[in-house]
Formats: C-alpha cells, structure tokens, sequence
C-alpha cells in the first residue's frame, strides 16, 4: 500500500456507528451482508472516507488509539486490507497532473 493511496466508501454502502457499542454497523447492498466492526475499525474507516492518505490515517489512528507507531501501522493496514476485501472502501485512482508527467500546471 502506497503511503500516498487514498480510498472511497463504496457506491451504496452505509454504515453507522454505535456509541455504546464501541462499534460500527456497516451495509453492503452490492452483496447484502451486515457487517459490525470494533472502533478502531471504525476510526479508520471514517478517516479513510474522509479523503486521508494511509500516512495520514496511521498518524491521526496513533493520536487517538495510542499504540506504538509499528503496532498503528499493522492495525491500520489490517482495518483498511479488511474493508477493501468486503468491499467497503475502494481505492482511489492517483490523480494525474496535467500532460500525465508531474509538470506544473498552469
């Protein structure tokens, strides 16, 4: 995983967290299921479709979760594999600068 690879919900799919749970309840109508994940699961998703790079997603997730920055990084990359194999998230296509090459745009 790029640490520049941002991703999206995925058309249709909903999900709600429940505060007193500690969890979120997610929707796939594209293959019916309910699924429920625990709150890191869900602060990753909700930084994920919030527009945040992995980087990003891996410093706010050790801000609030705490853990030593390897162990963020494995939840993380575990939380994000697992909502992109549900297909929950997907992945966001890089954005090419204008001409396909890096230049400046004008």
């Amino acid at each position: 995983m790029s640490s520049l690879q941002t991703y999206e919900l995925v058309p249709g799919t909903r999900y709600r967290g429940v505060d007193g749970l500690g969890q979120v309840l997610i929707y796939t109508p594209h293959k019916p299921a309910l699924q429920r994940y625990n709150r890191a699961v869900w602060l990753v998703l909700e930084l994920a479709v919030s527009g945040r790079s992995l980087s990003e997603i891996e410093a706010e997730t050790l801000g609030v979760l705490g853990d030593t920055s390897e162990d963020c990084a494995k939840r993380v990359c575990t939380s994000l594999k697992e909502l992109l194999r549900k297909d929950i998230l997907r992945a966001v296509p890089p954005v090419e600068s204008a001409g396909g090459k890096g230049g400046d745009t004008p």
